[in-house]
């Protein structure tokens, strides 16, 4: 029987199906979870920075105690949990405790999956994550050798998987990983579509990778900087700038060989960069924005707050400044809030108004504003 390739939004494609992690991560319902920056693998391709620290992350908030795991997956209603890094196993007790933090915070049918380039892992290390109650594990392998963990995974009751960069040959080895895994009867094979970095790009170019859409070296006339370039490669309205040639290709032709592959064999997942950047993580952000917004913000489209906010130069113009906006009858009493010297209120109230405020209280500074949801706590 001929396996499908199948199409997810964000030009996502898949035979078989794929992890209940994936389809969570792809409606923003996955909590990423850093267990520390450290990595010693040292790929030349980590879109990491390499200035990197023993510091925890759940999303973008740094970890201070076991209950921000808790807080920010219900904070973007959470169905599972990635537990990646760095190199989660250089920190194994804390990946441990981090794992039971979550599966008892949220239930067991939390998903749990960990991302690991730890190839050897020992089969005591993988018995203490499945006891912890890890659903599922992934190796980033380097070539299709790398088989002493992964036989020991394949020994325990839960998901073994294989993720990797899905890098053109040559000089990648991805069919003969793929081919290896399927071989080995692992569950799921993920390939992420190859991209560029402002800490790899250089490294990636050098060793002969293309973007599918160069970089200008200059624009408007003028050079482009090394400041410019790292721009473009984070900002995601320029994510055909990262996609690598040929990675994409070599990951169809991959799936179209493995719709003949028998039952019973791996699901093989190509995630693309635009599912990444743009489907997976504005999900996140809009679910994280939308728990923790105020009556006077908005949701972007991108997972952003925005706002209007005030500037008096005393308390007393604050309140009276406030008192004249609600008495326009402009905005509900419950949409406009003033802290001290500083009224927030929506965007679109502060732009109409702002002429007649600056009439009669000159004084005052009037803006829209635009913060990461990361910057703001629950409204109480």
């Amino acid at each position: 029987m001929v396996r499908e390739i199948q199409e997810l939004f964000g030009a996502n494609y898949y035979t078989g199906d794929i992890s209940p992690s994936c389809h969570a991560c792809l409606q923003g319902r996955m909590l990423v979870v850093g267990v520390t920056e450290i990595c010693r693998r040292g790929c030349y391709y980590c879109p990491n920075p390499p200035q990197r620290t023993d510091t925890s992350y759940a999303g973008d908030l740094v970890v201070e105690e076991d209950q921000d795991l808790i807080r920010e997956a219900m904070l973007i209603d959470a169905q599972a949990a990635c537990i990646t890094g760095g190199e989660p196993l250089m920190k194994l007790e804390r990946a441990i405790r981090f794992i039971r933090t979550l599966k008892q915070g949220m239930g067991r049918a939390f998903h749990l999956h960990l991302y690991t380039c730890v190839a050897d892992a020992s089969p005591e290390t993988l018995e203490a994550l499945f006891e912890a109650g890890l659903d599922e594990i992934r190796f980033h392998l380097h070539g299709p050798h790398e088989t002493s963990g992964l036989s020991h995974a394949l020994e325990l009751p839960w998901r073994v998987g294989v993720e990797i960069p899905c890098i053109p040959s040559p000089p990648g080895c991805v069919p003969e990983i793929v081919h290896m895994a399927q071989e080995r009867g692992v569950a799921l094979i993920n390939l992420n579509e190859f991209h560029m970095a402002p800490s790899n790009y250089d490294k990636l170019v050098d060793r002969g990778f293309h973007p599918a859409e160069p970089i200008p070296e200059s624009m408007d006339g003028a050079p482009v900087t090394l400041e410019m370039r790292e721009a473009m490669l984070s900002d995601l309205r320029f994510v055909s700038k990262t996609q690598v040639v040929g990675s994409r290709e070599l990951a169809m032709d991959l799936l179209g060989e493995s719709q003949s592959w028998p039952e019973g064999s791996p699901w093989l997942h190509f995630c693309s960069s635009q599912s990444k950047f743009f489907v997976q993580k504005t999900n996140r952000d809009r679910r994280r924005a939308a728990a923790v917004a105020r009556s006077c913000d908005e949701v972007t489209d991108s997972g952003r707050l925005l706002f209007g906010r005030i500037i008096c130069g005393t308390e007393d113009t604050a309140q009276e400044v406030m008192a004249h906006v609600i008495g326009t009858r402009a905005v509900d009493s419950k949409s406009i809030r003033c802290s001290g010297t500083v009224i927030e209120l929506p965007w679109f109230v502060a732009g109409r108004m702002k002429k007649e405020l600056a009439r009669e209280w000159p004084e005052v500074t009037i803006m829209i504003r635009e913060e990461s949801s990361y910057e703001r706590q629950r409204d109480p």
